[in-house]
């Protein structure tokens, strides 16, 4: 079983964190509720964050800076793709900056089920979903392959909702809190 609720999952390629969005007691008569499968119970949102990419090496410039094809071939040569310098046998010290080039910033995702208007004003009142799409993460240099760190904000939000709800105005408050937290535009 999943331990997701107490602790963010993490693979190769994204921190996924899951939010718990338990639905309010409500005082309407239950003939003028919508009629879920589990009207009491909870529902989850998802922030799909990618790992920063390392950057990319540049072999022209390699040849430039007159790296030797036997390092070209080593695995030294990934020091330079993680940030890291590297010197050479004749002792010049090659900088990141000097062969590669940036990685695209990476591009998060926010994954949203709300399965009626009641539990809008849960998401709007859950500090912790705003405070992960406002938190950026530092690579974590022991378990630098599992964790390159994350970039605050959201580029894609997946709404699972009932048809109309998204044109509310309860609703499209919602979105505009986390709208400014858009980072860019998926191409």
């Amino acid at each position: 079983q999943s331990d997701i609720l107490n602790q963010p999952f993490i693979d190769q390629d994204f921190r996924i964190t899951a939010f718990e969005i338990s639905n309010p007691p409500t005082d309407e008569p239950a003939a003028k509720r919508l009629h879920l499968d589990k009207p009491d119970s909870a529902t989850y949102a998802y922030l799909f964050q990618a790992f920063r990419l390392n950057n990319k090496l540049d072999p022209a410039k390699c040849v430039a800076h007159g790296i030797p094809p036997n390092v070209m071939r080593s695995p030294a040569i990934r020091k330079l793709t993680e940030g890291e310098s590297l010197v050479l046998e004749d002792g010049r010290t090659i900088a990141p900056s000097d062969v590669t080039t940036s990685a695209p910033t990476p591009q998060n995702i926010l994954v949203v089920d709300c399965p009626d208007s009641s539990y809008v004003s849960r998401f709007l009142k859950n500090p912790d979903i705003f405070d992960a799409l406002s938190t950026s993460t530092e690579a974590d240099s022991e378990k630098k392959k599992k964790n390159r760190g994350t970039v605050a904000g959201v580029s894609l939000v997946v709404h699972f909702l009932p048809r109309g709800l998204f044109s509310t105005e309860v609703y499209q408050d919602f979105v505009k809190k986390y709208g400014v937290f858009r980072t860019n535009n998926l191409q």
